[in-house]
């Protein structure tokens, strides 16, 4: 690749690297000699309370290769939400062009709908299809018949593919080197990207970011008030007080006063009860001691990097705004279908980001979830009513410990092999719901790279021959 200068880096766009000598590619492996090296030590840093809470890749595996990850900003103050119609379908519009034949992934959630309407706006004379994947929320909702009673409401008149299976029946998507996938149910996703390239779809379309630039923030009230939104501003705490609990009170208590303390103590306060469990920098217990250490002094530097940029915020609802977007790592694509991200477009953040916050909630909304994604519901689905859209944001939390359960190496794999994690019973391991998907996703990551001749710097490789343990299929 060129000189690195020259080189634009998007924060949200597929991840670039670079070498000590400024060499800058996609492929991390064009970047080193072989046999190419990989760290447990930056892969242990996925077990941080920074990773974790924040759901985003830590360091890039291969050793003498970084990740290029540019913090996005946007200057001024755009006051208009209602051209948000307009710049989401412009964004909507630059995605597709070129494009004859799309699939949309929906979910049955406000974020794709926003896609899906928009794209069928756009698509008048070009087929797009739509597929959801059939899921149990946890409410006792159900995706697929979501999905067609929203086609239905909003006349949609696009057929509606439901992809069903068991995790055990699907294909794990290929292997990739820029590092471990962070997406929840990676096999759907490649279920989801097979379907596509099987009707001849030239990419799939997604409603991924739509929650870090919409949804509303805590510490509103200062903001509120100033505009004298007093019922907004009772339903504001009526909601959050009931999914957030007594600190919730503290919060908006202590950030109107947060002018008046110092930058130190504004930080450690906005730090406690935004981010509390980042606070303590313990790691996931299950790490062995070998590498404790060094994740708690790493995620110690990422809190002071984080501790130098606080400064820059107008105030916590704006720190809470920029820490929940960043940093945000685009999903790979699960097969040989790209990717679309309509609210990830640079321009579109850009201008979404240059919003007043304020405006992320209104009390006009039906239900919670609504009204803290009024920008969404309000503004991009215009002219439809409250009544015919999602009025709860939908959660996997069960459908996720089945699939989990259903895959999960057997004795941690080889993280355990390694001296990583520790060999723990498979109730321990799912303790923490976070922890089942990272284990699972370095071990294949780690079983892929060593396929692909690489070799751990600070351990020796497991015994050749070593393929995986249970849940790793050979597709």
């Amino acid at each position: 690749m060129g000189p690195s200068e020259a080189i634009h880096v998007s924060p949200f766009a597929a991840p670039l690297f670079e070498n000590a000598e400024g060499t800058r590619s996609y492929n991390p492996l064009d970047l080193i000699p072989s046999p190419p090296q990989f760290s447990l030590r930056r892969l242990a840093l996925y077990f941080s309370a920074p990773s974790l809470e924040g759901e985003f890749a830590p360091e890039c595996p291969w050793v003498g290769v970084k990740r290029l990850r540019p913090e996005p900003r946007a200057s001024g103050v755009a006051t208009l939400s209602s051209e948000l119609f307009d710049r989401f379908r412009s964004s909507v519009r630059e995605c597709l062009v070129d494009k004859e034949r799309v699939l949309v992934s929906f979910s049955g959630g406000l974020d794709s709908l926003a896609a899906l309407y928009h794209a069928d706006l756009e698509c008048s004379d070009r087929e797009l299809l739509v597929a959801v994947t059939c899921l149990d929320d946890d409410v006792g909702g159900n995706s697929a018949r979501t999905a067609a009673r929203l086609l239905d409401a909003m006349n949609i008149a696009r057929p509606l593919k439901v992809l069903s299976g068991c995790p055990v029946s699907l294909k794990e998507p290929d292997w990739d080197p820029a590092g471990p996938r962070t997406d929840a149910m990676p096999r759907y996703n490649w279920q989801m990207s097979d379907f596509a390239q099987q009707q001849g779809a030239e990419a799939i379309l997604t409603g991924t970011g739509s929650d870090e630039l919409f949804m509303a923030t805590r510490f509103l009230t200062g903001r509120l008030l100033r505009d004298f939104r007093c019922r907004d501003i009772f339903y504001y705490w009526y909601d959050s007080l009931r999914y957030f609990g007594p600190l919730f009170a503290a919060g908006e208590c202590l950030s109107v006063l947060s002018r008046v303390f110092s930058h130190r103590k504004s930080f450690k306060y906005y730090q406690s009860l935004s981010w509390p469990a980042i606070c303590n920098l313990a790691p996931s217990p299950v790490l062995t001691d070998k590498y404790m250490c060094h994740v708690k002094e790493w995620s110690l530097q990422w809190l002071l990097e984080r501790f130098k940029r606080f400064p820059s915020y107008s105030d916590w609802a704006d720190a809470e705004a920029w820490d929940g977007l960043y940093p945000i790592d685009a999903i790979t694509p699960a097969g040989s279908i790209p990717l679309l991200t309509p609210f990830l477009n640079e321009s579109f953040v850009e201008f979404a980001m240059r919003l007043p916050l304020h405006q992320r909630y209104s009390s006009a909304g039906l239900t919670p979830y609504q009204r803290h994604k009024i920008l969404v519901a309000k503004e991009l689905l215009r002219p439809y009513p409250f009544k015919m859209l999602p009025f709860y944001k939908q959660g996997y939390g069960n459908a996720l410990r089945r699939y989990w359960q259903s895959v999960f190496p057997d004795n941690g794999g080889l993280l355990a092999d390694l001296g990583v994690i520790q060999r723990l019973s498979h109730q321990e391991y799912f303790e923490d719901c976070r922890v089942p998907r990272l284990i699972y996703s370095l071990h294949h990551w780690i079983n892929g790279a060593i396929r692909a001749g690489g070799v751990p710097a600070e351990s020796r490789a497991p015994d050749v021959g070593y393929v995986g343990g249970a849940g790793e299929d050979s597709n």
